[in-house]
């Protein structure tokens, strides 16, 4: 808010909304494993008693001190409360792409007129015992001896404010890139690491290719999801392949998990921020570019993308502004 020189409000509050990717946050992992085993059917070994499951819950859980602790829609909420935003105000529950998801719906509620500015991204804490249980199980974190590949988890928070143009030239404000296109697509409910690798690859391809055709031109850049999960990789690569063709061979692309490892919910829009510095500088980050921009290379425009663990992707277009 203070980068973007606007006061709590943002003119009128009614105007100014929040949309946070943000996920669920655990419940404490000696309480859920107390759950379990009293929710487990005595006759059927494996199988949720729901009775049993219900009567554990009125016995032992305080259940306004497990909404204040696990509701993900309190940050979203506390983030409209300390900035008097009185406009929408969403939380974006989708995994590792809801930073981009929430980036892209305050970017559809500003052109659709429904709303003047929104203050937009993600933030996720992952670094908790019940994520690393999660994770371990399915196979998807990395090996600290580094003999298997997998992601390696973080926790952060990245926020940027997005503006109507009119809104924006009104009052002045310095602009430092351009949300130009947008698309995502929902998973289709397992693991996409074990699923046949070429759907995934074809629904990216197909998302990274309706938010170009709304952008109107190709990125210079890509930042790659890169989480470090083999399907996800491979995935990424088929589909960049698919759409930009010998393109994808030649244009720069960004790791930036490499610099602060996956962020969760927020990973999307610290990148879309890493971007946009790296549009307004003319520069790439050296740590994590695996290629260097030709001296006469155009500079113009980066696509982001966002993949999840079960086949929800989403991918955004950033350009400099044009004003």
């Amino acid at each position: 808010m203070e980068d973007a020189g606007l006061q709590p409000g943002a003119g009128d509050p009614r105007r100014f909304g929040v949309v946070l990717g943000v996920n669920p946050l655990a419940w404490d992992l000696g309480a859920m494993l107390a759950y379990l085993g009293a929710s487990e059917s005595p006759t059927t070994p494996g199988t949720l008693d729901m009775a049993a499951a219900n009567g554990f819950c009125m016995r032992h859980v305080n259940p306004l001190d497990f909404s204040l602790k696990t509701l993900p829609n309190l940050a979203a909420g506390h983030v409209a409360i300390a900035h008097d935003a009185q406009g929408f105000c969403r939380a974006m529950t989708e995994g590792p792409i809801g930073g981009a998801r929430a980036v892209g719906d305050a970017y559809r509620l500003i052109g659709e007129g429904d709303l003047d500015v929104a203050l937009c991204g993600g933030a996720d804490a992952q670094l908790e015992e019940l994520f690393f249980a999660t994770y371990w199980g399915a196979g998807l974190i990395a090996a600290d001896d580094g003999d298997s590949a997998g992601l390696t988890a973080g926790e952060g928070a990245g926020l940027l404010v997005l503006e109507a143009a009119e809104h924006a030239r009104a009052r002045g404000a310095g602009i430092h890139g351009e949300i130009t296109g947008f698309a995502g697509s929902a998973g289709e409910g397992r693991l996409a690491s074990a699923d046949e690798p070429t759907r995934l690859a074809s629904r990216l391809a197909r998302v990274v290719e309706r938010a170009i055709d709304e952008a109107g031109g190709v990125p210079d850049v890509v930042s790659l999801h890169g989480d470090g999960i083999p399907a996800h990789d491979a995935a990424e690569a088929r589909a960049l392949t698919r759409v930009l063709g010998a393109r994808a061979e030649t244009t720069p692309r960004l790791r930036m998990k490499q610099a602060h490892a996956d962020l969760g919910a927020a990973a999307s829009p610290v990148e879309l921020l890493a971007c946009s510095a790296a549009l307004e500088h003319e520069t790439l980050p050296p740590v994590v570019s695996e290629d260097s921009l030709a001296p006469d290379q155009p500079f113009r425009s980066a696509l982001v993308i966002s993949l999840g663990l079960f086949g929800e992707c989403a991918a955004l277009m950033i350009g400099k502004p044009r004003w």
